[in-house]
């Protein structure tokens, strides 16, 4: 995962002396390091040796993953690039040095200058920065070292569809599955372990039957469960207080499982009616919209090849299927009660679509290929890559039974979930 740079001519008030190769050798090589080059930014910036400005090549490391650095989101990044550099070609020489161009505001100017078109953002570079390239005793600290996929994971059962994954910051991960039983089973990770074991599940005893995998959302002491009962409509029980409810129908007549959002007091699910519809209700604080067992249709005219997938943000919503055509089509809502246009974003795939949102203005795509291999796409806030109907294989050898649910922790974290060729839960990580 790289975030895309905005390339930009204007530059920090800062004089700095800063030299590719120095980059190159602090990052571990660079492509090809050119001649130290002196970056006047109140004469508009000087050329590198590549027809570029200086700050435009540190983006070109960073969007090739050169320094890697993936400190948590691309302004620190480049917050982290220009000091290194700055440190390596020795314009700046001491954490002292480093904190008096943070403080003064110049390491956040040039961040704005070709990453952000946002200040209040650049300002988050702050003293840890220095940190990071100065220690207090006037030693360095490299950069970190490459994110990069671990595992897959085998977390046993025997499941049917793709598992329903919620995460807590407080290092709390819940797994809940559809048994090859129809019966609802679940894991869940806590601080430092699986319980009740790496490959085990507990069993729901509620006496329900299952006609879908289960979706869940909730926050660290709330769950919601939804899915497809046997009889087609919609289901959903809570967890809370530290008891279950009982199941309640919500209506419908569906294919496949339901895509549920909260988003403050409301909670939004779309599902895919028996017309291969997009049909939707939401929960407003107070009661079901338009009844408890009544559902709205999207006559868009779009035919559904799979269930949707829904992320949402601060008054709109993203959703995800899979068209007739085997390829990934998504719209959003614009935040005043409309609709986009449905926008194709290629693919030949298998079932639901996995997609999670790492920060505000990023996304994240993973599917099952027809190859039943992994495939992923990604916008960076500006572009879709690799392109807007590109997909990048996972080349990893594993086989999936499967649609892929993905879970990102935190901007440099991703969780990847399905299940694999026996029927067990596998996941792998990227960090």
């Amino acid at each position: 995962m790289r975030f895309g740079i905005r390339r930009s001519r204007a530059l920090t008030p800062a004089l700095l002396l800063l030299s590719l190769a120095s980059v190159g050798a602090a990052c571990g090589g660079a492509p090809d390091a050119g001649d130290p080059v002196r970056v006047d930014a109140s004469k508009g910036g000087g050329a590198s040796p590549h027809g570029q400005d200086l700050f435009s090549d540190i983006g070109d490391f960073l969007d090739d993953g050169w320094c890697a650095l993936e400190y948590a989101d691309p302004v620190h990044d480049a917050g982290l690039a220009i000091l290194w550099a700055a440190k390596s070609a020795g314009a700046i020489t001491s954490h002292s040095q480093c904190q008096n161009l943070v403080d003064a505001g110049q390491i956040a100017a040039a961040v704005v200058s070709f990453v952000t078109e946002d200040p209040v953002a650049a300002d988050a570079i702050d003293g840890c920065s220095c940190d990071t390239v100065f220690s207090g005793s006037g030693g360095s600290a490299a950069p970190k070292p490459p994110a990069t996929w671990h595992g897959w994971y085998d977390l046993g059962g025997n499941v049917q569809g793709r598992p329903g994954v919620l995460f807590f910051p407080t290092a709390m991960e819940d797994i809940y599955v559809r048994g090859s039983d129809d019966r609802l089973w679940q894991k869940s990770w806590i601080v430092n372990h699986w319980a009740p074991s790496d490959a085990g599940f507990w069993l729901h005893n509620d006496g329900v039957v299952l006609g879908s995998e289960p979706v869940l959302v909730g926050n660290a002491s709330t769950r919601d469960v939804y899915a497809r009962a046997s009889d087609g409509s919609v289901i959903h029980k809570m967890w809370k207080n530290g008891a279950w409810s009982q199941w309640y129908g919500l209506g419908g007549n569906i294919l496949g499982a339901p895509s549920v959002v909260v988003d403050g007091q409301f909670t939004d699910i779309y599902v895919r009616g028996a017309d291969d519809a997009l049909w939707q209700k939401y929960w407003n604080g107070t009661k079901w919209i338009p009844s408890d067992t009544g559902w709205i249709r999207h006559n868009d005219g779009a035919v559904l090849g799979s269930s949707p997938t829904v992320v949402s943000g601060s008054n709109f919503r993203d959703i995800y299927i899979r068209g007739t055509d085997g390829a990934v089509w998504h719209k959003v809502s614009n935040g005043v009660g409309g609709w986009t246009q449905w926008y194709n974003l290629g693919g030949d795939v298998v079932g639901e679509i996995g997609v999670a949102k790492p920060t505000a203005t990023t996304t994240d795509i993973y599917v099952r290929g027809t190859d039943d291999a992994l495939w992923q796409k990604w916008w960076d806030g500006k572009k879709w890559h690799p392109s807007d109907m590109g997909w990048v294989k996972h080349n990893d050898g594993v086989v999936l039974a499967s649609s892929p649910t993905v879970v990102s922790w935190t901007p440099a974290f991703r969780d990847v979930f399905a299940v694999g060729p026996a029927g067990n839960v596998i996941h792998k990580t990227w960090h």
